[in-house]
């Protein structure tokens, strides 16, 4: 029997917990610390990084993991690539574990 853990943020559809760990990724990185109005702690650092060298990936790679290791326990962060993107975004790219299963997780996005 499938489980369903959450609600696509697009479509509102039911979503397996291994998707909704994704999406967590997701809204962990691109939501910038002390934006929530109810949560100031939670989100990442990768905003303060965006005018540093993206060639500082160590930097981006700690903010990346100190997000995800307190937000979204069910992941464990493996190698995270930092690139531009496009209009002044940076593309990233994310590879770990989701540890319930030990699948691997792959994703890349914009913020």
């Amino acid at each position: 029997m499938t489980q369903f853990y959450g609600a696509d943020f697009k479509t509102g559809e039911r979503i397996e917990e291994i998707e909704a760990v994704r999406q967590s990724i997701r809204d962990v990185l691109a939501t910038p610390v002390g934006s929530r109005v109810m949560n100031r702690e939670y989100g990442s650092r990768l905003f303060e990084l965006l005018d540093s060298p993206i060639s500082e990936t160590i930097d981006y790679y700690r903010a990346a993991n100190e997000a995800l290791f307190r937000f979204e326990p069910r992941f464990e962060l493996k190698t995270i690539s930092i690139k531009p993107g496009n209009t002044g975004a940076i593309r990233i790219e994310v590879r770990g574990v989701f540890l319930p299963t030990s699948a691997e997780i792959r994703d890349d996005f914009e913020i």
